[in-house]
């Protein structure tokens, strides 16, 4: 089976979907419903594997109770590109438990800058 290459334009939105709808504290179950769509359309678009029609980004924002120009408010490429860097090194190390709460004390100082 040939897998197509995702476009990078519609994982980002699917990724800010993914954020937006956890933030609201919504299941895919959920916006699916609001949105009027499929659970498996929220899937898709969340894997960036379907591209919503205008239409549908629009029931998207309102069910997330956003504007549809927070939908493609994205964060900046090279932030999430360094996030995943420190994901990996995050797992080359099995962290005791201590660690670990200095390492997230650390990221609780720096964000409060």
């Amino acid at each position: 089976m040939i897998r197509k290459r995702k476009d990078p334009f519609f994982v980002q939105l699917g990724e800010r979907i993914r954020v937006l709808r956890k933030g609201s504290g919504l299941t895919q179950e959920r916006l699916a419903e609001r949105a009027d769509v499929s659970v498996n359309f929220i899937g898709n678009a969340e894997r960036g594997e379907s591209a919503a029609s205008v239409k549908t980004l629009r029931r998207f924002a309102k069910a997330l109770g956003v504007s549809l120009k927070d939908l493609f408010d994205f964060p900046d490429e090279d932030q999430g590109e360094i996030l995943s860097r420190i994901l990996a090194l995050l797992k080359t190390k099995a962290w005791d438990v201590e660690e670990l709460k200095g390492i997230e004390n650390l990221i609780r100082i720096v964000s409060q800058r």
